[in-house]
């Protein structure tokens, strides 16, 4: 602690009078502000996990904060609580994006090769059952419902599409259509339900194989599906999200069982 000296002179005498010391504030302390780590995966447009993405954050106090996505497509970086951030994805032979991080998500890169286009509007949709299938009725082993396909909001231009089946309206009524240059898959948990008179249950789990397209436009692709089926003596008491033939009383059942032939077909045709 240094004392301040103060000379003063009068009387022919000096004297010398010391302040009483300086008071000192604390010293300031530099706050790190809290962080969490943001978990998700990295996705292309044909719905497949990408790996060695490069993730770069952009704004706010984490600005310039990185991370590469792993063999799984997954990646974690570390970002500010409660608030979203910009995200800058890059990877060689993809197509550079900046998008927004909100907590843990999926994220989509396109590839840069042209997408195969698909249009908007209405399709028909057809679900064929293998000859195989024996628990499905032969009368009803081939469905066909009318779709509509829309763009997916927030998706890159021409790359994601929604596939909505009124008809099918029991518990699971779309799918995503993802295009990957002349490559079409379907989302993962791609699940369609629906009830056929009286008490009659299906649900097809669409395969997600991606499909080539030899075409610049597509008019039909068809894709692998997996079927249960259940009839009931009663309505089945499952709600939206749930399965229709699960958790059934035994006594309720007529016939039950699963088809997973490699010939199951889902066709989407444009109209």
């Amino acid at each position: 602690m240094t004392a301040v000296s103060i000379a003063s002179t009068g009387g022919g005498c000096s004297e010398k009078q010391f302040a009483a010391p300086a008071s000192r504030s604390a010293p300031s302390t530099l706050t790190t502000p809290t962080l969490v780590q943001s978990k998700g995966v990295i996705y292309d447009t044909a719905l497949r996990p990408v790996a060695g993405v490069q993730l770069m954050i952009l704004d706010g106090p984490t600005a310039g904060g990185s991370a590469i996505s792993d063999k799984r497509g997954t990646f974690s970086i570390a970002v500010p609580p409660g608030r979203p951030v910009m995200l800058e994805t890059t990877k060689n032979g993809y197509i550079r994006a900046i998008q927004t991080l909100r907590g843990s998500q999926s994220l989509y890169v396109a590839i840069v090769a042209s997408p195969v286009l698909i249009e908007p509007g209405a399709y028909g949709l057809t679900l064929t059952a293998d000859d195989e299938c024996r628990v499905i009725p032969d009368e009803l082993r081939a469905q066909t419902f009318n779709a509509t396909v829309i763009p997916t909001p927030g998706a890159p231009p021409g790359t994601m599409h929604d596939v909505v089946v009124p008809e099918a309206a029991f518990a699971f009524n779309s799918f995503r259509l993802g295009v990957d240059g002349q490559l079409v898959a379907v989302g993962e948990e791609a699940r369609l339900s629906w009830q056929r008179p009286p008490f009659r249950y299906f649900e097809a789990t669409v395969t997600p194989i991606p499909t080539l397209v030899g075409t610049p436009h597509l008019s039909t692709v068809s894709m692998p599906f997996s079927v249960d089926y259940c009839q009931l003596t009663s309505p089945s008491a499952a709600s939206k999200g749930q399965k229709p033939c699960q958790l059934i009383a035994a006594d309720r059942v007529i016939v039950q069982g699963r088809c997973d032939s490699p010939d199951n077909r889902l066709t989407l045709t444009r109209r």
